[in-house]
């Protein structure tokens, strides 16, 4: 079974695999999961996992990249951002995080790390990739 740690996962894993799922939490004092390939799999059997998917972004200036998070089927919920951008990964995150966690990750740095204004970016569309009985999109305003 391939397994990768969550931070070594790559857009181009998303090719031939849409679904990745969480498989052992916690490693390396809290800081790693592991992750491997879902490719035979019925809606039930994801509804109660953690799984990751490819998600298609589109900022307000309509600047269009790739990026990865975690799909909550059952909350048709979109969350923990991850976009690859000038060849890194780049986090966002968002309340209800606190805001020592925004002030490294939230939406002002974010726009900083990809060289735009506030107003470019936000309100950012993120769409899922994989289709299932709705198409998982969130907007996220500010």
């Amino acid at each position: 079974m391939l397994e990768k740690s969550i931070h070594n996962l790559e857009l181009s894993d998303f090719d031939n695999n849409r679904i990745w799922i969480c498989t052992q939490y916690d490693l390396e004092n809290g800081i790693d999961i592991l992750v491997t390939p879902l490719t035979d799999y019925d809606f039930e059997q994801i509804c109660d996992e953690q799984i990751w998917v490819r998600i298609n972004c589109k900022t307000n200036d309509k600047t269009e990249f790739n990026g990865i998070c975690n799909l909550d089927i059952n909350e048709g919920s979109l969350t923990n951002y991850s976009f690859y951008i000038n060849d890194s990964w780049i986090t966002l995150l968002t309340k209800p995080a606190p805001d020592f966690v925004l002030e490294k990750d939230g939406p002002i740095p974010f726009a900083e790390k990809i060289g735009k204004k506030l107003t470019d970016v936000f309100p950012l569309t993120l769409t899922a990739e994989i289709k299932l009985d709705n198409n998982f999109t969130k907007i996220i305003e500010l």
